[in-house]
């Protein structure tokens, strides 16, 4: 997936994958009916590029925060991160909604996982892959590649190791998943062996 970069490690990769499908009466949100098939795709297909799938599925803000601390700092040997946000999102697009209603913020999490937060895992892939409705345009892929801290960022840096996959639209299907997480699962198991991850993106 990741060649620019040596993975070739012990353990070559950890995929997290935090997705709500269910909220508590009082957060207002609706559930996120065959939101359950995006996590069994994503996980046979990394699992396949012998990834170490952790999945975290209905959890509070306070559990989300404590699991994103643990996984930063969990294995210095894993080679690549790819994190799964799948959730009902706000409309100001940086906000994910955790199952008790509570809201947690994209770029905290992405300041979990970058150089000063976590030094293991500096100079290695991180790919997140946002699965939320966070407005009205179609899918979108952003590549961020920051030298600046004063970029893309409100008072923390931002890592230059991270690439942001992410659908504005939550189409989903009850039966199949989501359209954008069945385009990434297909295109990434036809096309690994031989292409790079942003080559492959391009086609999602």
């Amino acid at each position: 997936l990741f060649q620019a970069y040596d993975t070739k490690r012990p353990s070559r990769g950890h995929m997290l994958i935090f997705n709500n499908s269910e909220f508590s009466p009082s957060s207002g949100y609706s559930s996120r009916i065959g939101s359950e098939k995006d996590t069994e795709n994503l996980t046979s297909t990394f699992q396949n590029f012998g990834f170490v799938v952790t999945k975290c599925e209905n959890k509070t803000m306070k559990q989300c925060l404590e699991k994103f601390h643990q996984e930063a700092v969990s294995d210095p040997l894993c080679s690549s991160v790819v994190i799964v946000l799948a959730s009902h999102g706000r409309r100001d697009k940086r906000g994910i909604i955790a199952s008790d209603g509570g809201v947690f913020d994209l770029d905290w999490v992405i300041c979990r996982f970058c150089r000063d937060c976590a030094k293991a895992l500096a100079g290695k892939p991180k790919m997140i892959i946002l699965q939320c409705c966070r407005g009205s345009q179609c899918p979108i892929i952003e590549y961020l590649c920051i030298t600046s801290w004063s970029v893309y960022t409100k008072t923390h840096p931002m890592s230059p190791d991270v690439l942001m996959l992410s659908g504005n639209v939550s189409w989903r299907d009850r039966e199949s998943g989501s359209w954008f997480i069945q385009a990434i699962c297909e295109i990434f198991r036809e096309y690994s062996p031989k292409e790079h991850v942003m080559d492959m993106l391009i086609k999602v």
